[in-house]
């Protein structure tokens, strides 16, 4: 796609989400209920555009490729609702990503420089390591024992 294309659709984007949200203030002048709304909007905007993006990846890909064990990405975006002020915001974090069934493990570089890593374990990944340590059920998986 073209850059005049890609800056036009830009501008597009903008004006429909401006107008949307004009509505939304003169139905709603609650800014907790309007945050609610707008998440809710937000949500089925990004699972719309995710299912059609999931649609054109599957037709490039065939069938031994499509299943995935695992997702990368060198970027993150957080969104979080500040607990004072009730004020949602959005932020472009420069951290790897890695997720398969044991897990997500997040990294990045600490002010010093040094490589940083956040483990957050699957309950599939936590019962494998129980089993490891001896804490699993008496039983093998298969249930044969």
């Amino acid at each position: 796609m073209n850059e005049n294309n890609v800056k036009l659709l830009k501008e597009e984007i903008k004006e429909f989400w401006a107008k949307l949200f004009q509505k939304l203030t003169e139905e709603n002048d609650n800014y907790e209920d309007l945050i609610a709304v707008w998440n809710e909007l937000h949500s089925v905007f990004l699972e719309s555009v995710n299912f059609s993006l999931h649609q054109l990846a599957e037709q490039e890909f065939d069938e031994e490729d499509e299943i995935m064990d695992k997702i990368e990405a060198n970027s993150a975006v957080i969104e979080v609702k500040d607990k004072n002020t009730g004020l949602l915001f959005r932020r472009y974090i420069p951290i790897d990503y890695l997720e398969t069934d044991n897990g997500i493990i997040i990294s990045g570089e600490t002010l010093s420089g040094t490589v940083s890593e956040i483990a957050f374990l699957s309950d599939i990944a936590l019962s494998r390591i129980n089993d490891l340590r001896g804490k699993g059920p008496d039983k093998d998986r298969c249930g044969t024992h």
